[in-house]
């Protein structure tokens, strides 16, 4: 927020904001906004559905005590589960603070495009919402936006680069009957913001596209918290989308680990294990590295398929109930795909 706020007021000063976009003098404090979208981002992380089934998940939370009063929130993310979808997201929370005075936050937005990246690790979705703030009597603040998000996977199936175009409009009805309206793009880029490596955030580039006269004339705080409010509300939104998609990428959702193995075997027995990677939507068959790990006795060779179709051997165990379990992990810009093989020594 004070990154943006610091891009609007250097436009103010080079006249490139309608009419300047000044900052009040005073100082005023800054409203939380959008805070709770955070839940919204934790329930779709935790989403990992299989690609070609269609999914649902929800969550209500009971109502707790805050230092203002009550929070009672509840959420709900679903898709029909084909190749590209379209997947809708609804959300309303309420506060109650000391003297009764009631806020209610609403949130509803579409996500479309492909589940899985392409063969260069390239996913691009389309988003859009409305996030609504209303209070007792005449207040409200209302965000609307549309985005497209460019990801990119690395070689270990980690969402490396985040490129986002996000336009928001933004406007606000004070207390006293005030009105304020604005519209602005941003361009911002993120990388490793789920892991993989140092996450950074580029400096937003921001462009002031319309504002009311209220706002080129005279801005006070309140525009400011406005839109610093709606640029981080729906960066949540579209990072949580990311993050849906993310889960999964990672969870056997675009790219799956094909072998089989006999359950019983002889004492040091070797096993002949076929290895194959394929695209779970597409169907097709892939070429992809696997990574095999044994747990328990017995050995494997090789550990390593760079790429695939290929085979592993599993020497078993020397005696009568001796298990081994070979994990196979398939790491690439298209996704990871897991599956694990038991092998046991028939009791003699």
């Amino acid at each position: 927020a004070e990154q943006v706020e610091a891009d609007l007021l250097a436009q103010a000063t080079a006249a490139t904001g309608p009419q300047g976009f000044r900052r009040p003098d005073q100082g005023i404090a800054t409203s939380g906004g959008m805070s709770v979208v955070g839940l919204l981002i934790d329930l779709v992380s935790r989403l990992t559905s299989q690609a070609q089934q269609p999914f649902s998940a929800s969550l209500d939370s009971a109502t707790s005590q805050t230092s203002g009063g009550t929070l009672t929130m509840g959420g709900k993310v679903s898709g029909d589960g084909a190749g590209s979808t379209s997947t809708e997201l609804s959300f309303e929370a309420k506060v109650v603070n000391a003297e009764g005075r009631t806020v209610t936050e609403r949130i509803t937005g579409t996500v479309a495009g492909p589940l899985c990246p392409d063969e260069f690790g390239l996913l691009d979705l389309e988003v859009s919402g409305e996030m609504e703030v209303t209070g007792n009597g005449t207040e409200r603040s209302r965000h609307t936006f549309k985005a497209t998000a460019s990801a990119t996977f690395d070689e270990n199936g980690e969402m490396a680069q985040i490129d986002i175009e996000l336009n928001v409009q933004s406007d606000r009805t004070g207390a006293d009957g005030r009105t304020a309206f604005v519209d602005v793009t941003y361009g911002v880029q993120f990388s490793n913001v789920f892991g993989g490596g140092e996450s950074t955030t580029t400096k937003p580039d921001v462009v002031i596209n319309r504002a009311s006269q209220e706002v080129t004339s005279g801005a006070q705080q309140s525009d400011y918290d406005m839109v610093d409010n709606g640029q981080d509300a729906a960066t949540k939104l579209v990072l949580m989308a990311l993050a849906s998609r993310r889960s999964s990428i990672q969870n056997n959702g675009c790219v799956a680990v094909v072998a089989e193995a006999p359950g019983t075997v002889g004492a040091k027995q070797v096993v002949r294990i076929d290895v194959k990677t394929r695209h779970v939507v597409e169907g097709a068959e892939l070429d992809k590295r696997v990574e095999a790990t044994l747990t328990g006795p017995g050995s494997i060779d090789p550990a390593s398929l760079p790429t695939t179709p290929e085979t592993i051997n599993y020497t078993a165990g020397d005696k009568g109930g001796d298990t081994g379990t070979i994990a196979l992990v398939s790491r690439s810009r298209r996704g990871i795909g897991t599956t694990n093989l038991t092998i046991k020594v028939g009791d003699e």
